[in-house]
C-alpha cells in the first residue's frame, strides 16, 4: 500500500504503524533524507498544483485572533 492509500482511508481504518527506530537514528539532517526521489517529485508536483487563496488566511488570522483574545479575557477573569 502507498501512502496515497494509506492517507485516504480514515485514520481509525488504518493500518497502526510503530516507529521505526532504527531509520530515525539513520536520519542525519540536511544530508539524508525521509523521502525517496518518486516521493520528493510527487510532493514537489503536488505543490506546483496548489492554488493559495489570501482571503482564507485572512479568515483563519482573524478568528485566531478573536479566540486569542477571548482566552486572556476568560483567563484574566478567572484569576
Amino acid at each position: 500500500m502507498n501512502s496515497e492509500e494509506y492517507f485516504s482511508k480514515p485514520f481509525f481504518e488504518r493500518e497502526k504503524k510503530k516507529y521505526n527506530r532504527k531509520f530515525l537514528r539513520q536520519y542525519i539532517p540536511n544530508k539524508t533524507s525521509f523521502l525517496n526521489a518518486s516521493e520528493k517529485e510527487k510532493l514537489l508536483n503536488a505543490s506546483k498544483d496548489l492554488e493559495i487563496n489570501t482571503h482564507y488566511y485572512t479568515e483563519n488570522r482573524r478568528g485566531l485572533e478573536n479566540l486569542l483574545i477571548d482566552l486572556s479575557y476568560a483567563s484574566s477573569k478567572l484569576e
